[in-house]
């Protein structure tokens, strides 16, 4: 069963993972995505959430790849994520408590990039350890609502720094 979980997941993410974009394309892979260090749902089914979360990531990394280039892809290949905060202990056997936000248990993902031309030369590339330890203090609710506002944050935060000699073309 869970080799067929594993199938479908994947399956899944590859429709939403290659993505073209009218300036540049990206590509995103998930790297064994049940290894990754917390992706758990809370208060909802595990598949679900999982497929909905990556297809989030996938969105915000998409629209920030928009300003690239024209013709440049950006590569992603994601090895690991932990989201903000802890799912709390399970309240019954079929349920998770809520997910709770404390300063420990900050947004991380880990991955590798490459952002090529038009004819595959690498133009820029790095192994990242994303992590965004003062996700609360800064954190505005006006502006960051919705689902994964720290993970979104800490990806345009991190977008913006790693390309902004590109950007500014």
């Amino acid at each position: 069963m869970r080799s067929l979980y594993i199938v479908i997941l994947t399956s899944m993410l590859a429709l939403f993972s290659h993505q073209s974009i009218a300036k540049a394309e990206l590509e995103i892979t998930w790297q064994a995505p049940e290894n990754y260090t917390d992706v758990l749902a809370s208060n909802s089914i595990q598949k679900r959430f999982q497929t909905k979360t990556f297809t989030k990531l996938n969105s915000t990394i998409a629209q920030l790849t928009e300003k690239l280039p024209e013709g440049q892809r950006l590569l992603i290949e994601v090895k690991d994520v932990d989201l903000a905060g802890r799912v709390s202990v399970a309240l019954t056997n079929s349920n998770y408590g809520p997910r709770v936000f404390n300063s420990l248990d900050m947004p991380r993902m880990v991955f590798t990039y490459q952002l090529v031309d038009p004819d595959g030369v690498v133009l820029q590339e790095s192994a990242v350890n994303l992590e965004a330890p003062m996700f609360l203090s800064s954190f505005n609710p006006r502006r960051n609502s919705g689902s994964l506002p720290y993970e979104k944050r800490m990806l345009r935060n991190w977008f913006k720094e790693e390309f902004a000699e590109r950007l500014k073309s």
